[in-house]
């Protein structure tokens, strides 16, 4: 019930009484959300990517993605030494001092991870902060994995090649918790880009772009073939093979040194951007009036 109220919810899919009034509505409804989201996955896969003779492999491709994003970003959330202290933790059965608290831990663990399964499988895309709160969850039992590490370790009994092994270890335990401090977004510029074009490239096949999340946050992402990734197709398909003559607006992601880019495109449009986002950090969008 309450994962299906987070996937309808935000998107004006529900109103605020109907969870408790009609629950099955809700799971429902969320439900035929995944699974249409899913068909159109595989049927992209198998017409798209894999072709006549491999098309019965595209379950295989779509399970096996969702699961290396889902690893991949709590992985780097959680980082290496952190990941190896608590596997190794629960391998020697760390575990809470009282049950009950078990039972909550693994509870929470669980439903932090159904969260983000069914956000990897809609959106095939999770941002490395995402699993944060899964993180800080798991790391929950970090402290009951030291204590039984320092119990286990005589520090004067280990020889010298032992005692520089697990001071290289903490330090880089140490490290990574500080660079896990910053989970600031890096794409702000792409974001706010995105909301500014969603009021003015209303009309479908209205917006180019290199960059799929910019076209998501405009409400576009469905004109994929209005999305080109390589710079010199873009540039190409703009000026010479004439590909998006609908277009009304170019959404640009730049890095922020780059201006060679910035200088040809500019040039091969013959005008500038009419508005640049760019932030503190991150790439930059430039935003180009086209086929007026």
């Amino acid at each position: 019930l309450v994962l299906g109220w987070w996937l309808i919810a935000p998107g004006g899919g529900a109103v605020a009484n109907v969870a408790a009034s009609s629950p099955l509505d809700v799971i429902g409804t969320a439900w035929h959300e995944i699974t249409s989201s899913v068909s159109h996955k595989i049927a992209v896969l198998r017409t798209e990517f894999l072709g006549t003779y491999a098309a019965e492999y595209a379950w295989t491709l779509f399970v096996f993605a969702v699961i290396m994003i889902l690893l991949s970003a709590t992985f780097s959330q959680l980082t290496i030494p952190w990941v190896l202290l608590t596997f190794g933790g629960l391998a020697v059965g760390v575990r809470f001092p009282r049950k009950p608290l078990n039972r909550i831990w693994l509870t929470l663990v669980g439903m932090h991870l159904a969260i983000l399964l069914v956000f990897a499988v809609i959106k095939l895309f999770l941002a490395t902060r995402y699993p944060l709160a899964l993180a800080v969850t798991i790391l929950i039992l970090i402290p009951f994995a030291l204590e039984r590490v320092a119990q286990a370790i005589r520090w004067h009994e280990l020889k010298t090649p032992a005692r520089v092994l697990t001071v290289v270890l903490l330090l880089w335990a140490g490290g990574e918790s500080i660079s896990g401090l910053d989970n600031a977004t890096r794409a702000s510029a792409i974001k706010d880009a995105g909301l500014w074009l969603k009021d003015r490239a209303t009309m479908p096949q209205s917006l180019v772009t290199n960059d799929r999340r910019l076209a998501y946050y405009a409400g576009r992402h469905g004109d994929l073939e209005y999305i080109e990734h390589r710079y010199a197709r873009l540039q190409l398909g703009l000026t010479e093979w004439k590909w998006w003559t609908k277009g009304s607006y170019l959404a640009l992601r730049l890095t922020r040194d780059d201006k060679a880019r910035e200088d040809l495109f500019s040039e091969a449009l013959g005008k500038s951007p009419v508005k640049v986002f760019s932030r503190e950090s991150g790439d930059r969008v430039l935003v180009y009036r086209i086929y007026e």
